[in-house]
């Protein structure tokens, strides 16, 4: 988490090959969908983080899947973290 917040999000985490995989392609997953979002917090961490951003009107391409809504944004800088979401 500390490299996000230092460096920001990263299309692929900034790597060759997406982590976790990239089913609609190269780029930044989001969702307009907190609950969503919190789903994507694995393991048993005794805290959860949930990032919420503001994403660049019309920069990203929305995409639905077992009835969930995905944006995907392509450049890095139309991401921004304005602040973080914690559940314990």
């Amino acid at each position: 988490m500390g490299a996000i917040l230092q460096d920001g999000l990263k299309v692929q985490g900034g790597k060759d090959h997406a982590p976790n995989g990239a089913v609609f392609g190269k780029g930044i997953y989001v969702s307009p969908d907190l609950g969503l979002s919190v789903r994507f917090c694995m393991g048993d961490a005794l805290v959860h983080v949930v990032f919420e951003l503001r994403v660049r009107l019309g920069a990203w391409e929305e995409h639905e899947a077992n009835g969930s809504r995905y944006w995907v944004v392509k450049n890095e800088s139309d991401v921004l973290i304005t602040a973080l979401l914690a559940r314990c």
